[in-house]
């Protein structure tokens, strides 16, 4: 499956979610929901793939797996990336997207930034 095809897939998975948007911050497409991203697409080693939060606790299952990798800058906070190589269980992405999501979905919003009082 090419990386077109890919995203579009991926993008109507995350879209589909409640209070979701897309940007392209770094040159490749986020999925946000209230502002946090849950879900970057972007190439691996010229492999389509997904990053998703899974969580601390979890790292090291899906580390374990030959399709994941720890995500460059935020995998020490519990992101992996999946290359989507081969055979796609589409299911399986779902499942990962919706879990993302509900773990960035509820956390706290970001902080407004201090100002200096005059």
């Amino acid at each position: 499956m090419r990386s077109g095809d890919i995203l579009r897939r991926v993008r109507r998975i995350c879209l589909a979610l409640p209070d979701t948007d897309e940007g392209a911050p770094f040159g490749h497409p986020w999925f946000r929901v209230k502002s946090k991203m849950f879900v970057s697409f972007a190439d691996h080693e010229q492999t389509p793939c997904i990053v998703v939060k899974v969580g601390k606790d979890l790292l090291g299952v899906f580390l374990e797996d030959p399709r994941f990798f720890r995500a460059p800058y935020i995998g020490q906070h519990g992101w992996v990336g999946w290359k989507m190589a081969g055979e796609i269980d589409w299911e399986e992405v779902e499942e990962l997207i919706r879990g993302s999501y509900a773990k960035v979905a509820k956390q706290p919003g970001p902080r407004p930034r201090d100002r200096p009082t005059k």
